[in-house]
């Protein structure tokens, strides 16, 4: 059996797990988040990546451009063997017939061009006391 994709399914998973506890943090204490970055280098190690940005609240599409442009690079010179984006965005879910708009946390992975992106979702709201509130979750290959 090849080990590329065993390879593959395990940084799919520390991937989104590593980024969804970050994230899960950066809302619990400051009920928001910046896009946030993360790879995995050849040899297996994980690193933050971050971007210089003049601006201190740069616009997330922008942001979001610019990971992937800087990221997709890294991949393709094969500097790194995968990465995951964090970044907010408000979905629609379909609860019981009614359509409401809620804010989730999705979370890119690419890994090689021979792979399809995963992109997993995962709703959120606070309390009144501002408590992290986690709710459904799913996940699609694009």
């Amino acid at each position: 059996m090849d080990a590329l994709p065993a390879q593959l399914n395990t940084d799919k998973s520390i991937l989104n797990e590593h980024s969804l506890n970050a994230v899960k943090k950066l809302l619990s204490e400051f009920q928001e988040f910046a896009p946030y970055a993360l790879c995995i280098a050849l040899q297996g190690e994980i690193m933050p990546f971050k971007i210089e940005n003049d601006s201190k609240k740069p616009a997330t599409k922008e942001l979001l451009a610019k990971y992937e442009e800087l990221l997709d690079a890294k991949l393709k010179k094969q500097e790194i063997r995968s990465y995951a984006i964090a970044y907010n965005m408000v979905v629609s879910t379909n609860n019981s017939g009614a359509v409401e708009n809620t804010n989730a946390i999705a979370i890119k992975i690419k890994q090689t061009d021979l792979v399809k992106c995963n992109y997993y979702f995962y709703a959120y709201s606070f309390s009144p006391d501002k408590e992290l509130l986690m709710g459904e979750s799913w996940g699609v290959n694009l």
